[in-house]
Formats: C-alpha cells, structure tokens, sequence
C-alpha cells in the first residue's frame, strides 16, 4: 500500500508512521457553535426528551464552551458526545421522549 502510495502522495505522507485518527470532542464543536449540536444539545430538547438531567447537559456545555478547555478524548469520557449520540440516534430511529 505505501508503494502504490508513494506513486501518488508526498514522501512526507506516504512513509509517515501511522497514527490514530480522533474525530473533534463535543467541546470542540461547541466552541465552533456547530448550529446542530447546538439543536441536539438545546435544553428544551434535552428537558423535552426526557432522557438526560437538562441542567447537567447545560452546566457541562458551559464548562466545554470556557476559552482554552480541552478534553482530551483518549484519557477523558466525552460526557456531551454521549448525550448528542443518543440524540442522534434517538432522532433517526424516532424513539419516544420518557
């Protein structure tokens, strides 16, 4: 594979040491304000549902939205990704608020 690479890429990409790819933590997409997650993550929706405390989602939403908060995904459990999964899912599966 590196050899066909080679052909077609940089040598500085192809004969590069592997490395695992982490997609962006839900604090991340919060500092951007991705409208979306904001939607998923609104407190009506949350409260709505019935599934997750909506006072919890919003404190940890403001402690992920704090200039220079970073969670590190390989150490750290990504409370709010949890919540916008299972909303989600919850979405595309048409599941019923509690």
């Amino acid at each position: 594979m590196r050899e066909v690479a080679a052909r077609y890429l940089p040598e500085s990409i192809a004969r590069r040491p592997k490395f695992g790819f982490v997609a962006p933590s839900s604090a991340a997409l919060l500092q951007q304000r991705v409208e979306w997650v904001e939607d998923y993550l609104s407190y009506d929706r949350i409260r709505n549902a019935g599934y997750f405390n909506a006072d919890t989602v919003e404190r940890l939403k403001a402690a992920y939205r704090q200039p220079g908060f970073v969670l590190n995904t390989t150490f750290d459990t990504d409370l709010l990704m949890i919540v916008l999964s299972f909303e989600l899912f919850r979405d595309c599966f048409a599941m019923p608020r509690l």
